[in-house]
């Protein structure tokens, strides 16, 4: 009877430390969904100069002058962005304490500390590896959505059909909600267009949990025990945005990568996205749409090696290509783990958890 109440309380523990983290991401990533667009639309858009959106702040800018703040910005892909944040990320960084602690069981002799004080730098990241990657394999076809409904983001013209702004200016718009995205993804290119991108998607949640949850943990371990700053919320708030950074500056190369594959699909590639009409007429003829890029369409490794390869007229590829959005992913990653992290440890300590050496007392 121990025994079994001993594994309903750890089994609890998870079940809360899962809704601990996917709460607190919710709000966060919700709070800033704006960024996650405005970096898609970077990374996803054709190398066909000019390009249509140059740089974070002429991207926010164009959005809310065509399409305001809701529709352009906060509403792209927001439904996917909520069920990602209890679903990816939650497991992501829910199920991280446990799995440290089975790397690395927290034993007698190391009671006098906290399992993550405990436990050694490479514990943690393979740690957070090994969540973010499960997590990503699993949960990819959220992603999927999530970014194709961020591609198409645009105001439809007076036809009620035809986007007349965005990336998509000039066809129809194929997603009318989350669910109809599931839906027509299934029915156009298979359960397996649900898991495009699956591989890059991997990757980047095994870095982003290994770089992002280690050196948060890390760093709160060594500031709290150099006693430059104690438990609470500057140690907190610290740690979040250097671990934020830290994270999406490893991650960005296939951060792009994943975006630009989950993004191509043979519909793409039908029309040029460049959001005008004119664009896409003067494209339409055989030799000017073999000098296209296949940055939204075509098969995946196709799609990158467009965006990769080196061309002139100002249009840049190589490292260039692989942090398009740079700007705009700092400035979600860093404020959302300012939010998140403080939110995950204070719903965990509600719940009475010890997660990221969290001292607050059970209620």
């Amino acid at each position: 009877n121990s025994m079994k109440a001993r594994l309903s309380k750890n089994h609890m523990d998870i079940i809360k430390e899962v809704l601990a983290a996917g709460g607190g991401c919710a709000i966060a990533d919700s709070m800033f969904n704006f960024f996650e667009v405005t970096k898609v639309k970077l990374q996803i858009q054709p190398r066909v100069q000019p390009l249509m959106y140059n740089g974070m702040v002429n991207t926010l800018k164009r959005c809310v002058q065509e399409d305001g703040l809701w529709l352009g910005l906060m509403e792209p892909g927001l439904g996917a962005t909520v069920l990602r944040a209890f679903t990816y990320t939650g497991f992501r960084i829910g199920l991280y304490p446990t799995v440290r602690n089975m790397i690395d069981p927290p034993s007698k002799t190391k009671n006098a500390s906290p399992p993550s004080a405990a436990a050694s730098l490479g514990t943690k990241m393979l740690a957070g590896a090994t969540t973010g990657a499960i997590s990503a394999s699993v949960f990819c076809p959220i992603d999927v959505v999530r970014v194709r409904m961020q591609a198409q983001a645009g105001t439809v013209g007076p036809d009620g059909v035809t986007l007349v702004t965005g990336l998509r200016a000039g066809r129809p718009k194929e997603y009318a909600s989350m669910a109809d995205a599931f839906r027509k993804i299934v029915e156009h290119e298979g359960v397996r267009g649900l898991w495009r991108g699956v591989l890059p998607t991997v990757a980047r949640a095994a870095g982003l949990s290994g770089s992002q949850l280690a050196s948060y943990d890390s760093l709160k371990g060594s500031l709290k025990q150099g006693g430059w700053l104690p438990e609470g919320a500057a140690l907190h708030l610290t740690c979040s945005l250097a671990s934020g950074l830290i994270a999406q500056t490893v991650i960005q190369p296939v951060d792009t990568v994943r975006s630009v594959v989950m993004a191509a699909h043979a519909n793409f590639r039908e029309t040029p996205l460049q959001g005008t009409a004119a664009t896409a007429a003067a494209a339409a003829t055989p030799s000017a749409r073999s000098e296209l890029p296949r940055g939204l369409g075509g098969k995946g490794a196709e799609a990158v090696w467009e965006g990769l390869r080196p061309r002139g007229g100002g249009s840049s590829g190589g490292l260039r290509f692989l942090y398009r959005g740079f700007g705009a992913a700092c400035c979600r990653q860093g404020p959302i783990m300012l939010i998140q992290m403080p939110l995950v440890e204070q719903l965990g300590c509600f719940w009475g958890l010890v997660a990221f050496e969290c001292e607050c007392a059970a209620p």
